[in-house]
């Protein structure tokens, strides 16, 4: 007989109903094969042995369900674990790398704190090294205070005041409450009361002052002391003028008259100051009187009179550039330097652009130098460097054209800046004569009796001023000259430029 059933479906296995389906069909198609067959009492077996068989499928298939579904809840507990490891791992990982990254903060921290420990340590000694040099100072100072008999005082340039030490006092033979300017200045020789003056320091000219002059002592009769002041400036500004005051009396008579001419000369040098003043600056204002009251007088042009005001205007605009020129000559130097660096190239600029306009029927041709950068005062050196330049335009060849050069070189820690042209001419007489004052060559084209002689010596002493020399290096008659400003590349207080040999 040929085996006819069904085979059991694959979701039978896992769903109880579709099981118990499958069993009631195989049922159902038992029966109907048999038929007739088998009897009713056959039949309820058969149908017996199927309801225990659909019992017996029925628990199978409960318990199948449940171990699914406790494979599957294993699944998903195991999945989660997966993801909580992942997620641990991830977390350990980046503690690892926190406290890699604490752990290094942490060592950079303790060395930055070490080296702040050594360099407090260092501090700490050197100022326990500084406090004893100052104690040692001190000592000296008062040392040298009760040795030389003297004092100190200081002057607030913003309120006026002066103050006097108790030491000063003391030496004054006053009592400290009664130590005042007037006091100390009843004191000085009225012949040499002007050798206190001030001026110099507040006017910017000087940044220290030594002067001498004679005092009345209240134990000693009349003492030389010497006074030496120092400005002392905040920000730029002057705020306070001190000086140290001591008695010079002891020194040896040729010392004391060697102080006795140095008073008279600072004396008389500082009268020579007033006088040149004088002379550069008040007598600018009659000369511009006479220009002004020249220029509103109108004659006919035709007229003797318009001549002789033209003649009067030109001599007086003569004597005002003369006084300007010395004016310049008195002023150099009573300024303090201010150094900076300077680009040589841009004073060489400046000047052609102040010369072109001063002679603007001179057409000359002016070499630029190499890159190159001075140290010093920018307004000195191109005052200088102008009266160099102006100097070939002066003298010129008037059978060829004008050919100025600027160059400049290094050697034994100088700049030497080269103004050559291609002018008349010095002889070699004359190349050391040509930088003193007053001296004057030959008047060259076109010279309108308006200079001195002072353009050089200007130069000269401005570069001494820096430390430095300005000399005549090269000149032939016919032919040209070269000029030489020899300047320090850097500020050495302690080197100063040797005079070279012509």
């Amino acid at each position: 007989m040929k085996d006819d059933t069904a085979p059991l479906p694959r979701s039978a296995l896992t769903d109880p109903d579709a099981l118990l389906d499958w069993v009631d069909r195989e049922e159902q198609e038992l029966l109907q094969a048999l038929g007739d067959t088998l009897g009713e009492e056959e039949q309820r077996a058969v149908r017996a042995t199927f309801e225990r068989q659909r019992a017996v499928l029925s628990g199978a298939s409960m318990y199948t369900s449940g171990y699914d579904h406790l494979a599957r809840r294993v699944a998903v507990e195991t999945r989660e674990r997966q993801e909580f490891e992942t997620d641990l791992r991830a977390v350990t990982h980046s503690l690892s790398l926190e406290r890699t990254q604490l752990e290094a903060r942490i060592s950079q921290r303790t060395e930055a704190l070490e080296d702040q420990n050594r360099r407090l340590e260092r501090e700490v000694g050197l100022r326990e090294k500084a406090d004893r040099a100052l104690r040692l100072a001190n000592r000296r100072m008062q040392w040298a205070l009760d040795t030389a008999r003297g004092g100190f005082w200081s002057f607030d340039v913003q309120s006026g005041e002066y103050e006097l030490s108790d030491d000063f006092a003391r030496f004054l033979g006053l009592p400290p409450e009664q130590a005042t300017f007037e006091a100390w200045l009843h004191k000085i020789h009225p012949e040499d009361r002007i050798n206190h003056n001030l001026e110099p320091l507040l006017t910017g000219r000087v940044a220290r002052l030594s002067t001498h002059y004679r005092l009345s002592h209240p134990v000693r009769g009349e003492i030389l002391v010497q006074d030496n002041k120092n400005a002392l400036f905040e920000e730029g500004q002057l705020r306070a003028i001190h000086g140290f005051v001591f008695d010079v009396s002891s020194a040896d008579a040729a010392q004391q008259e060697l102080m006795r001419r140095g008073t008279e000369l600072e004396r008389v040098s500082y009268d020579a100051d007033r006088l040149s003043r004088l002379v550069t600056h008040d007598l600018q204002e009659p000369l511009r009187q006479m220009l002004t009251f020249a220029s509103m007088m109108s004659p006919s042009p035709a007229s003797p009179d318009a001549e002789r005001l033209r003649a009067l205007m030109a001599a007086t605009q003569r004597m005002q550039s003369k006084l300007n020129r010395m004016r310049d000559y008195v002023e150099v130097g009573q300024v303090s330097l201010r150094r900076e660096r300077i680009p040589l190239e841009e004073l060489v600029d400046q000047a052609e652009e102040l010369l072109r306009a001063r002679y603007p029927s001179v057409d000359f041709i002016l070499s630029r130098p190499a890159e190159a950068t001075l140290y010093g005062d920018a307004t000195l050196l191109f005052q200088a460097l102008t009266q160099l330049i102006e100097n070939a335009l002066r003298f010129r060849d008037l059978g060829r054209p004008l050919e100025v050069s600027v160059a400049t070189a290094v050697a034994d820690g100088f700049h030497r800046v080269v103004i050559r042209d291609n002018g008349t001419g010095l002889p070699a007489k004359s190349w050391e004569a040509v930088f003193q004052p007053m001296y004057q060559l030959d008047p060259g084209p076109e010279e309108d009796g308006r200079h001195l002689g002072l353009g050089l010596a200007v130069a000269r002493r401005i570069t001494q001023l820096h430390r430095g020399w300005a000399y005549v290096s090269w000149s032939e008659v016919g032919r040209g000259t070269a000029i030489t400003l020899q300047l320090p590349v850097e500020e050495a207080p302690s080197k100063r430029s040797r005079r070279p040999e012509p």
